[in-house]
Formats: structure tokens, sequence, C-alpha cells
């Protein structure tokens, strides 16, 4: 993985990373995923 805020092509995330990148908590993640809103990883 990258350092910094770079993302190269194929990188995978945590939640976590995911959760920082978007601004979001992983709880509401959690929620839209369970509501069919974001795939499921």
């Amino acid at each position: 993985m990258t350092t910094g805020d770079e993302l190269a092509e194929g990188d995978l995330l945590t939640l976590e990373e995911v959760c920082d990148h978007v601004g979001m908590s992983v709880r509401n993640v959690r929620f839209y995923t369970t509501r069919g809103l974001v795939p499921p990883p």
C-alpha cells in the first residue's frame, strides 16, 4: 500500500481506512451495507 493519501489501483483497505477516506463512521457504513445500499466486501 502507498503512503499518504495516494491509493494505487488494486490496493485493499480496511473498513476503518475506507471510513477515514470518505468521512463516515464505521457504524454508518455497516448500516448502509445491511440496507443493501453498499455492496458487502
